[in-house]
């Protein structure tokens, strides 16, 4: 009992140790091949008169960085003798399928922009509106389709900040964009923020999204640190030794994790770059955790 209580609270230690920053954002963690942990791409609507699962995301091997992407694409259902082809969507909140059938009816025939604003809930805890949000993706569009990446922070399910990139050409090779956030409502603080992202609906269209990330490169209010304000790694992956530089003065603690949360090496007094020796260790995913001056950071790492 005593291990997956502490299982459970170093997962949650991951989720809020750097709130400003998003969980599973390089989609290295999946629960299946079409669930990327983090991120919603599937929901399944019951009734009496018809049922249905829409399942538009996937894990692809064509990955920016790491071993693995999300790739979404349209997905095809059967309503009432009738074919509706739903847009890709990734996001990070939840699907609200609490409506009725004839709701239904006019949400699917209305496009993407209608079903993100009746459709789409929630997001993850979020305490400060990004200047922006990047993401690297390659685009392959259907006949006259175009992509979508809608940033909403919230307050009370209210948007109060917002930003928005659309494209309708195909982008070949991994290429990063930035979706600039602009604030409708200045002395508001946000407490959910969502990532969505779609593909259209066209057949044929298809769009790799990899190492999602948040900016606040601009914001110098003094009220935050950024979230990778405490130290670097490298080289990631790593097969032999792997070096941790702090980058903040002063002395450190660091520790590494693997994924069922288990301590695989901790030092309590670090001072200045630091060389791990993870050649022992199985290959996989696992966490560091430095702690500096107040400041914590959680950061993946791979082993090969």
């Amino acid at each position: 009992m005593r291990r997956v209580f502490s299982f459970f609270a170093f997962c949650l230690l991951l989720n809020f140790l750097c709130a400003q920053s998003v969980p599973n954002g390089d989609f290295e963690l999946w629960t299946s091949d079409t669930t990327a942990t983090g991120w919603t791409t599937l929901f399944t609507y019951d009734m009496t008169l018809t049922s249905f699962t829409y399942t538009a995301g996937e894990r692809s091997l064509q990955s920016h960085s790491g071993w693995s992407a999300m790739r979404i694409h349209p997905n095809e259902i059967s309503l009432l003798f009738t074919t509706y082809r739903l847009p890709g969507l990734c996001h990070l909140g939840e699907f609200d399928t609490s409506f009725d059938l004839s709701n239904l009816s006019g949400i699917l025939q209305g496009g993407f922009g209608v079903i993100v604003n009746n459709m789409i809930d929630g997001g993850i805890p979020c305490n400060q509106v990004p200047r922006s949000v990047k993401a690297w993706v390659r685009y392959t569009p259907g006949d006259g389709d175009q992509m979508n990446i809608t940033v909403r922070c919230y307050r009370d399910g209210e948007v109060i900040a917002e930003g928005t990139y659309e494209n309708s050409n195909a982008i070949a090779t991994y290429q990063q964009i930035t979706v600039p956030v602009t604030v409708s409502e200045p002395n508001a603080m946000p407490d959910q923020l969502n990532i969505i992202f779609s593909c259209g609906n066209k057949e044929g269209s298809s769009l790799l999204i990899d190492d999602v990330e948040l900016s606040f490169d601009d914001i110098d209010d003094g009220i935050a640190e950024p979230c990778n304000a405490v130290f670097s790694v490298s080289p990631n992956p790593a097969s032999d030794l792997l070096t941790v530089t702090p980058t903040v003065a002063g002395s450190y603690q660091a520790a590494l994790f693997d994924l069922n949360g288990r301590e695989v090496w901790a030092v309590q007094s670090l001072q200045g770059a630091t060389q791990v020796d993870v050649s022992s260790l199985s290959e996989g995913v696992y966490f560091l955790k430095v702690t500096a001056n107040g400041l914590s950071r959680t950061q993946k790492v791979v082993v090969r």
